[in-house]
């Protein structure tokens, strides 16, 4: 690795860690809203814990994952492409799950198995509200089951006759434009997910926690 490139890696580390580190340390009351327009207290504070905390590699796939479900959408391979949407959504869900569990002391252990042993309708219903969650809007829940439906008959295939021939070349027609509103409509709950996530994960704060992280 030359020193350019090192100096690229820290940088780009340090864009990802240190604003969720700030987060975190505002979030458990070590970090005031005052400390934001003081440099050189936040730079001590954030010196002061930085080295008492067990640091951990999580890599998050859903960039990714979004990336070939929207290829394969444009490639035809809807099926492909809806099943990749509903990973994404679950990955969200899960790391939602995995933050509040974090944030209630809830040992990993015990949050391994609940995200493991609740369906995708209890991660978006009663387990939200057990663990302090603003509910996900009714209209973004049926977006979401319908999608994770969708993905479950593509992955379970029960190899079921299709309808009639004279139903599907009529259905042909209308094809594309279906198509194009499922995938509008999963875009508009990706944004939604997106923003729900900023505001339960920094509080509404996130830009001012980002400059002050940077700055």
């Amino acid at each position: 690795m030359t020193p350019k490139e090192r100096n690229k890696f820290v940088k780009d580390v340090a864009g990802i860690v240190l604003p969720n580190l700030v987060n975190d340390l505002y979030r458990e009351g070590k970090i005031k809203d005052t400390d934001f327009n003081d440099k050189e207290l936040l730079r001590k504070k954030l010196l002061g814990h930085i080295n008492k905390i067990d640091f951990q590699i999580i890599i998050d796939h859903r960039e990714t994952i979004l990336n070939v479900a929207e290829k394969e959408f444009k490639a035809g391979n809807t099926e492909i492409s809806i099943t990749l949407f509903a990973t994404f959504i679950e990955h969200t869900l899960n790391g939602l799950v995995h933050i509040a569990c974090q944030r209630k002391n809830i040992d990993k252990k015990m949050c391994n198995e609940i995200i493991k042993s609740v369906n995708i309708i209890g991660k978006c219903t009663w387990l939200l509200r057990l663990l302090g969650l603003p509910p996900i809007k009714n209209e973004y829940f049926k977006i979401i089951m319908k999608v994770s439906e969708e993905r479950n008959a593509y992955i379970h295939y029960k190899w079921k006759p299709e309808m009639d021939i004279d139903k599907v070349l009529d259905l042909e027609e209308d094809e594309e434009k279906i198509e194009r509103e499922r995938y509008l409509e999963i875009k508009r709950l990706l944004k939604y997910l997106k923003n729900y996530e900023t505001r339960y994960k920094y509080a509404g704060k996130k830009k001012k926690i980002r400059t002050a992280a940077l700055k």
